[in-house]
């Protein structure tokens, strides 16, 4: 397919479809147009002319283009037959003339080339022009580098193959002066190995090489070639002198600076490294490659620009394909079975990489800039590989041949039917997918042709900018006027489309879409804006913001007016189960048709409440309404109509409401307007709170403290009760005045329905402080000392809950309470004393004041948190109970920083431990606990809380000494002797030695003394499963895989050192079956030797371990032709490994279970039993066990 439409690219086919559009254009186009209103082409016969008159240019240009080409190519053709025919200067490479048939048969099969070329159908791409129009790359290198061997195994398509093969423009023995191979994509120039070198024949080798330049030149003037192809031999250069490395790299870069020089051009530069199959490991690594895997690139592309120093891109390239050989070794190693192939495999690599300086040197030295040569446009390097015959073998030939004095033709001769057999190696792809496609890169300097480009656009930019200078500064005024027009026309469609959509009963919120829209209308143009660009005669500010700002208040008037309404009256429906809220609403909205009662600040608060309450999430909404309704305010008042039904049932409601509730409202309203914010343990007491408590931020209302019950509280319950019956404009008239009974019951009632308040604000900030965790002993201490300190935090909060809390001494001396209140330390002193003194005249008073009533209201809250206060409460000069906790305390810290001191905090916590494991009533924490009972809630929390964290650290410190002592005495030994070893890992090829065996396991061994020293005192051993002791609600914390490894270790114990301190087993076997067609069976079980011919069966003791000369374990069939076949097991682990080679199955009878031997078909089974109580074979005991690396 592609090459059925390859002809859509070529010139003519181009030039044809536009003369046929330009055809077209005449025959259609061409009675339109008129000249001096003449219309010349309106005749068929004058538009066919003139289309035959272009289809004949279109052809003479053709025959033109063709006969030149033609004739380029002839002199080509030509001029390369005279260069196969006539002998080099001054001689070949061995300073010989070409023979004069040798000549002859060059010129002959060249000719018949040619003759074959010209004959290629036309139309495809072998055609009349192909010598001149395909590609030319000239391949360079020194003599024996396999230039020629990687073309003719590059699984390139050579178009003259089928009728001389793939040799046929070679030089007879070898690449004597120039091959030309015609491939369908390219003609490869493969020159002479001498013409590199130049070390034979100096003048002639450099006379022929100018020679071959000025052909190429002549006849390929705009680009004599597309690239160059430097090919070296890899085995070559590793093994060359630094002598000889230099004169290599100097003779390649001499070659090149000759081709540039003389060629004038740049060109791209493709390096080769041929014959790395002689790498030793290479033919294993890459054998399993496919044909198609074989021709993929191998080596490293480099970018086109020529940025980047050659060298270290080299070097960090070569170290990737050396890292991906790595990864790829195992996967090699997989599928290779022969060892010596595998050895190969696994060196490749590494043979690859000691390469690695010779190849950086070579690159380096050979494409570096320097001042004697210019830098070469180097695109990649790469490695290849012709062939993969014999190549030691080739090596020692070569060194025979040269003994004897034999010539390298006929050795290549030899050799000859070998290499047809090879197989290349990362050629094809190269030269198919890299180097052929970038035929067209040639002498393109891309820094220069970017930097006349931008020459060339800058000039156009100054000469653009030359015209329009003068309508700039006007175009750009027009520009900036014009672009704040669309804006401001984009918010004007965005306010109409707000406006369009906006319900008929809208809420403010609803409304900030268009208000916001309308409103920045006037912000295009800024009124504080400085531009003289904007004011050229086209400012169109100070019409459209007097325009916008019209339009924004009318829309506060009518709209945001409307909405503030339906808000108010939304507010009165949603919210008429909560008497907090009615009556100041409907106060609120009942302004809205009274200007003589309209109050702007309780509008403006009462609305900005609201909207802080509703939108608190959402700042840009509240700061937005706000805004508006600020600008509202400064509107002249207008009165609204309002719903008087909506009024009417508001006033039913509130007057169901009892008044209580309604006074109470208002208090509380009050006290938000007093108060920013509430009372916070965090905030208000501070100091080292914090390091004590959490969780001491629920925020009481400062109504329900101490000075908020006296400043605010019962000031205002007096006023507004008093105030009851001025309210007739908000809730409407009553049947009746108030008596004085009746006020009297709303204050009890009030005073009832605060005080629960009250006492339900402090006890939830009480309840839900909570102690710190604690992470160490050394915090743990700290939270101490915190307690402990002049200014404790549980002190401070006890004193302010006791000042708080007793609200009946206000009654006496409120003034020296709230005194007292403002400093926590002042308090800490003084506030004990002197409550039980307020306490008695504050009884005295309340006696006195309300005899006729039947109790005093404020000692609800007194009696509520009346433990907490005697807590601070002195009595008879006493200690407070405070004060006897800070005492127990104190020998709590002191029991703490004993454990804590001298460095040793994991021992002594692990004796503490292990103590309290065996008595936990007799130390500081056992008496603190029983001690807590005594206190109230929360302070039994807190001391309870404390308790446990400090026993919970102190177990995590003994487990840590624990830790540290396993890691030190029972690790090491088992990772060393142990670990990764058969029995105990079933997969490992190496043994546990019966030494380490009976060391780690026996009675009183390193894994029993471990046991018993450091984790019994924890441990329920009487329990199945093990389980751990827990006191005080804690245990040690050892995991349950761990404590079970310990288990299994014990169960380990009893079975193989039920004898002593050597691991032991006795047990017997007894045949029960044998295959009719064996004749005998004979099983070698640790020195025993049992044999059965199908006779009764006789059971045999066994006993392992045995002696060392007799642990193997083996048996034997034989059938009745004296064929025999079996199985042996080595080791001293022997019995253990041929038990899982041929597993036990348990039989009918119990203890006893059945051995099954197979081997090629035959079977035979024992019985075995044990001799012991504990059954060996009911588990894998061994198998189970895995000590933990962590416990």
């Amino acid at each position: 397919m592609k090459s059925r439409f390859s002809f859509l690219k070529e010139k003519w086919f181009i030039g044809l479809l536009g003369v046929t559009a330009l055809s077209i254009l005449v025959w259609f186009v061409g009675p339109l147009i008129a000249i001096a209103d003449v219309k010349f082409l309106t005749s068929d016969i004058v538009r066919l002319i003139i289309i035959m008159v272009l289809l004949l240019l279109w052809g003479l240009n053709n025959l033109r283009t063709t006969r030149a080409a033609k004739k380029n190519n002839e002199n080509l053709e030509k001029e390369l037959m005279e260069s196969q025919a006539l002998p080099s200067i001054n001689g070949d490479f061995q300073g010989e003339t070409q023979s004069a048939g040798e000549a002859e048969i060059i010129t002959s099969r060249f000719n018949d080339a040619l003759t074959v070329l010209r004959k290629r159908q036309p139309g495809k791409k072998w055609g009349k022009n192909f010598l001149y129009e395909l590609p030319w790359y000239i391949l360079i290198g020194p003599p024996g580098s396999g230039k020629t061997t990687a073309l003719v195994n590059s699984g390139l398509e050579f178009p003259l193959e089928n009728t001389f093969g793939k040799e046929a423009l070679k030089g007879i023995g070898g690449t004597r002066h120039c091959d030309w191979w015609f491939t369908d994509q390219a003609v490869i120039i493969d020159t002479a190995g001498r013409y590199t070198t130049q070390d034979s024949h100096k003048q002639a080798d450099a006379g022929a090489w100018n020679n071959f330049i000025e052909l190429l030149k002549k006849h390929r003037k705009r680009r004599p070639i597309n690239g160059v192809i430097v090919a070296i031999s890899l085995q070559e250069l590793v093994s060359q002198t630094e002598a000889e490395l230099a004169a290599n790299v100097r003779a390649v870069r001499a070659r090149l600076q000759e081709l540039k020089d003389q060629l004038g051009i740049d060109f791209p530069v493709y390096l080769n490294f041929t014959k790395c199959d002689l790498i030793e490991g290479f033919s294993a690594f890459f054998d399993s490659l496919g044909k198609e895997e074989r021709a993929q690139v191998w080596g490293m592309t480099f970018p086109d620009d020529g940025s980047v120093a050659y060298e270290q891109q080299f070097d960090q390239e070569f170290d990737q394909l050396v890292l991906r050989l790595h990864e790829n070794i195992n996967n090699k190693l997989h599928f290779e079975r022969d060892v010596r192939r595998r050895t190969e495999i696994l060196s490749f690599p590494r043979s690859l990489e000691s390469c690695k300086y010779a190849l950086k040197q070579f690159v380096g030295h050979t494409f570096s800039e320097s001042r004697f040569h210019d830098q070469y446009l180097l695109r990649g390097v790469y490695f290849s590989s012709g062939t993969q015959n014999s190549n030691a073998l080739g090596r020692v030939l070569s060194q025979q041949a040269s003994s004897i004095g034999v010539g390298q033709e006929a050795l290549l001769g030899m050799q000859q039917p070998n290499q047809q057999q090879g197989r290349s190696y990362f050629i094809r792809n190269l030269m198919q997918q890299v180097i052929f496609p970038e035929s067209q890169m040639v002498g393109t300097n891309r820094k220069h042709e970017r930097k006349m480009r931008w020459l060339q656009s800058g000039g156009i930019v100054c000469a653009v900018s030359s015209i329009v200078i003068g309508a700039l500064l006007w175009s750009t005024s027009f520009g900036k006027n014009d672009l704040r027009l669309r804006d401001a026309s984009e918010r004007l469609f965005t306010y109409e489309q707000a406006l369009e959509v906006l319900p008929e009963k809208s809420l403010p919120e609803t409304l900030l879409p268009m208000l916001s829209a309308v409103q920045s209308v006037a912000t295009v143009y800024p009124a504080d804006e400085d531009d003289w660009l904007l004011g050229l005669g086209l400012y169109q500010g100070h019409a459209l913001q007097e325009q916008s700002a019209q339009n924004y208040d009318a829309h506060l008037q009518h709209q945001f007016s409307l909405a503030l309404k339906h808000q108010l009256a939304q507010q009165l429906v949603q919210e008429r189960d909560n008497p907090d809220f009615l009556h100041q609403g409907l106060k609120a909205y009942l302004m809205l048709a009274d200007g003589a009662r309209f109050d702007e600040d309780f509008i403006e608060t009462w609305l900005t409440i609201d909207w802080d309450n509703r939108y608190h999430t959402q700042p840009d909404v509240r700061n937005g309404l706000r805004e508006h309704l600020n600008n509202w305010l400064l509107q002249p008042y207008q009165v609204q109509d309002i719903d008087m039904d909506l009024v009417e049932r508001t006033r039913k409601i509130l007057r169901r409401i009892p008044l209580h509730e309604q006074v109470y409202a208002s208090i509380k309203l009050e006290a938000r307007e007093k108060y920013i914010d509430g009372f916070r343990f965090d905030v208000d007491l501070g100091g080292n709170i914090e390091q004590v408590f959490q969780r001491a931020d629920y925020e009481v209302p400062r109504l329900y403290t101490f000075d908020g019950y006296d400043t605010v509280y019962k000031p205002a319950k007096k006023e507004f009760i008093e105030s009851l019956s001025n309210d007739n404009w908000v809730v409407g008239s009553r049947s009746g005045e108030l008596t004085d009974m009746d006020l009297a019951t709303v204050q009890a009632k009030l005073e009832k329905q605060y005080l629960e308040d009250y006492i339900h604000h402090w006890s939830a900030a009480i309840n839900q402080l909570r102690l710190v965790p604690m992470g160490s002993l050394e915090e743990s201490l700290e939270v101490m000392n915190a307690l402990l300190s002049g200014q404790s935090p549980l002190r401070e909060i006890l004193d302010t809950i006791s000042i708080n809390t007793q609200l009946s001494a206000s009654m006496v001396n409120a003034e020296d309470i709230k005194e007292h209140a403002k400093s926590a330390t002042q308090v800490a002193r003084m506030a004990a004393p002197q409550l039980s003194k307020f306490t008695r005249l504050a009884n005295m008073a309340a006696r006195k004041r309300l005899a006729n009533l039947p109790q005093n209201p404020a000692s609800l809250v007194d009696k509520q948190f009346q433990s907490l206060h005697k807590m601070v409460e002195t009595k008879r000069n006493r200690p407070t109970p405070l004060d006897e906790l800070n005492e127990s305390l104190v020998g709590l810290q002191i029991y703490l920083e004993s454990i804590a001191a001298s460095g040793s905090t994991p021992e002594n916590a692990f004796d503490v431990a292990v103590t309290r494991m065996k008595q936990s009533a007799g130390d500081p924490l056992g008496r603190l606990i029983i001690q807590s009972r005594r206190y109230p809630q929360p302070v039994k929390r807190w001391l309870t809380s404390l308790l446990d964290q400090s026993w919970g650290l102190i177990l995590g410190q003994a487990k840590q000494s624990i830790v540290g002592e396993y890691r030190l005495s029972v690790k090491p030994f088992y990772d060393a002797s142990l670990k990764a070893r058969y029995p105990l890992s079933k997969r490992a090829k190496s043994e546990v030695t019966l030494s380490d065996f009976s060391e780690f396991f026996k009675a009183g061994g390193i894994e029993q003394l471990f046991f018993d020293q450091y984790i019994a005192p924890f441990v329920d051993t009487k329990h199945k499963p093990w389980r751990l002791k827990r006191v005080g609600n804690r245990t040690i914390g050892l995991s349950k895989k761990s404590l079970a490894q310990f288990e299994q270790a014990a169960e380990i114990r009893r079975v193989f050192f039920a004898s002593g301190d050597e691991p032991s087993l006795q047990f017997s076997m007894r045949p029960l079956y044998l295959d009719a067609n064996v004749s005998r069976f004979e099983l070698d079980m640790l020195g025993q030797q049992m044999r059965y011919r199908h006779g009764p069966s006789q059971k045999s003791q066994v006993s392992w371990p045995a002696d060392q000369l007799l642990s193997d374990i083996s048996f034997e069939f034989e059938d009745y032709y004296g064929a025999r076949t079996g199985e042996k097991s080595e080791g001293v682990w022997s019995l253990f490994r041929f038990i899982d080679a041929h597993p036990l199955k348990r039989s009918s009878y119990g203890g006893r279970y059945k051995l099954t031997m197979t081997k090629d078909g035959k079977k035979a089974i024992y019985e075995v039993s044990a001799n012991r109580a504990v059954n060996p074979f009911s588990k894998d005991y061994l198998g189970a066990y895995k000590l933990p690396n962590t416990l």
